[in-house]
């Protein structure tokens, strides 16, 4: 859902309108639907997953292996997403990697 309007990010950028009107709802479009659909959503998946895991196993669908294979792999996207998260969150309000304020930011506040 949050892909589309990365892509739409990177065209704007591209196309010199990084500072446009569009650029500021693609932004916000893009950190709203990465929120809902890669952490919220995710959660509550993983959350489900977990909870009907004793179903599953009991269905013997698929050996334990590769259930187990499957379930690491989700929680790695997830844990991957979590990541991606904390960046969009640091760049959405004004900082650079580690904590430290973007320098236009800081010349602003001079």
């Amino acid at each position: 859902m949050s892909s589309p309007f990365l892509n739409i990010r990177w065209f704007l950028i591209n196309s010199g309108r990084g500072d446009s009107v569009w650029m500021s709802r693609t932004n916000l479009a893009f950190g709203l639907t990465f929120f809902v659909v890669r952490v919220v959503l995710y959660t509550l998946g993983l959350a489900h997953m977990a909870l009907a895991l004793p179903r599953i196993l009991e269905l013997q669908v698929l050996p334990t292996t590769s259930l187990a294979a499957i379930a690491l792999l989700l929680c790695g996207g997830y844990a991957l997403n979590l990541m991606w998260a904390s960046k969009i969150w640091a760049m959405a309000m004004g900082k650079k990697k580690g904590g430290k304020r973007a320098p236009e930011e800081m010349a602003k506040q001079s």
